[in-house]
C-alpha cells in the first residue's frame, strides 16, 4: 500500500454525520467518512474539502482539524477534519469508490464502524451543543480559534469573562466555546474534479 497522509471529512449537520459506503472494502471499514489522500500542494483542509464533493457530491467548509491517528485498519496515517455542511444533496458522486451514502443519526454511529469511531472525534460531535451547523457560530469558531493557537503557547490561561469563569488549559480543537464576535464570511470549499489513478483509503 502507497504511503501519503489521508484526510478524513467529518461533516455533522442536524444532529446526524455523513458517511459513505465503499464498493471495496477495507477489511471490516465499510461505512467510512469521505476522505482520501492528501495531493501535493494540498492542505488537509482543502482534500477533506475536495473529498466531500468528489465522493458525497456535498459542498462543506473545513474548518478545524479535530485529531490525527495511525489508522488501525488501514494502517495510514490520518487527518481528521470538521467540516460545515453548506449545500448539495449527499449522493454516490464517485461510483468506482463510493457505492451508497447515509447521514446517520450519531446513536447509530458506532453500528456503522464496528471497531469504534476514534475518540476525538466522537468527543467532537458528542460535545455541548452550539450550533454546530450555523455559519454564524463558524465564523465566531474560526476568530476563537485563531486567538487561542496564540494562546497555546502558554501552559494555561484563563477564559475571559461571558465564556467560563476560572482557569483552565485550552484544548486542542475548541469547537463549542467561541465568544459572539463578526469576524469574515468562510470561504466555499469547491472540489478540482477526481484525479485519475487515485486510490481511496477508509476512514472510521
Amino acid at each position: 500500500m502507497d504511503g501519503g497522509l489521508i484526510a478524513g471529512a467529518v461533516v455533522a449537520h442536524a444532529g446526524q454525520v455523513l458517511l459513505i459506503r465503499r464498493a471495496s472494502p477495507a477489511g471490516s471499514l465499510v461505512w467510512t467518512f469521505p476522505s482520501g489522500k492528501v495531493e501535493p500542494g494540498e492542505t488537509p483542509l482543502d482534500a477533506a474539502g475536495r473529498e466531500a464533493l468528489e465522493e458525497a457530491g456535498v459542498v462543506v467548509e473545513p474548518f478545524t482539524v479535530i485529531g490525527e491517528r495511525l489508522h488501525p485498519v488501514t494502517g495510514r496515517q490520518v487527518v481528521y477534519v470538521a467540516c460545515l455542511w453548506l449545500s448539495g444533496e449527499a449522493r454516490a458522486a464517485s461510483p468506482r469508490e463510493v457505492s451508497e451514502t447515509a447521514w446517520v443519526p450519531l446513536h447509530e454511529l458506532p453500528d456503522y464502524i464496528p471497531g469504534g469511531v476514534y475518540g476525538p472525534v466522537w468527543e467532537y460531535l458528542t460535545g455541548p451543543p452550539r450550533c454546530r451547523d450555523s455559519c454564524r457560530c463558524l465564523r465566531a469558531r474560526r476568530a476563537w480559534l485563531a486567538r487561542s493557537r496564540t494562546d497555546m503557547r502558554r501552559p494555561t490561561t484563563t477564559i475571559g469573562a461571558g465564556t467560563d469563569t476560572g482557569a483552565e488549559r485550552l484544548p486542542v480543537a475548541p469547537l463549542w466555546r467561541v465568544p459572539n464576535r463578526r469576524v469574515g464570511l468562510p470561504r466555499l470549499a469547491t472540489g478540482r474534479g477526481t484525479p485519475r489513478g487515485r486510490t481511496w483509503e477508509g476512514v472510521g
